[in-house]
């Protein structure tokens, strides 16, 4: 919880985080997309940033609501978040602390289908796509935006395989 300019923030078991106005009591906002409690939050500026169980971290315009971009890279759930200047401190439930330098001018983004997310850092966006490919039960073509490429048919590893390469070689060119 953290209270600014007349404005409390909380996050819950629910995934939600909302804001409420500490005078009149009125839900002000409500943050959504983690997929499992929220465990810390942090308002920064113009920047709610939120951790959860889920692994992620996400940064929101706090006025809008609006998802900035993501933050992936933990092995476990993360139990603690802190800001402190431009860096993003979390503390997990195996015992490890870790920083992220936050930057939001910088993103990677998702194009694997109607995915869209922007990930800060991209071995983050790396292995949220390794994420999209190993949920996939079947390639018959790529699934990346505007890519029409088609897989050949074969064993399901090889073909896999080769998904999993030629969808990769997409992400370098995600830079914007």
């Amino acid at each position: 919880m953290q209270v600014v300019e007349n404005i409390l923030y909380s996050g819950s078991a629910d995934t939600v985080v909302q804001s409420h106005n500490i005078n009149t009591g009125e839900l002000v906002r409500s943050y959504t997309g983690h997929t499992m409690s929220v465990s810390g939050l942090q308002a920064l500026g113009g920047v709610l940033i939120t951790s959860s169980l889920d692994r992620i971290i996400r940064c929101f315009d706090i006025k809008t609501g609006d998802l900035l971009q993501l933050y992936g890279g933990n092995t476990d759930m993360i139990f603690s978040l802190s800001v402190i200047g431009n860096m993003i401190y979390t503390g997990c439930r195996d015992g490890r602390v870790s920083g992220i330098k936050l930057d939001l001018r910088k993103y990677h983004c998702c194009k694997w289908g109607d995915c869209s997310l922007k990930f800060g850092l991209l071995d983050h966006l790396i292995q949220h796509v390794q994420d999209h490919i190993n949920q996939t039960v079947d390639f018959k073509s790529c699934f990346w935006d505007e890519c029409v490429h088609k897989f050949p048919r074969g064993k399901q590893l090889d073909v896999i395989q080769a998904a999993t390469e030629h969808i990769l070689s997409h992400v370098p060119n995600t830079k914007e």
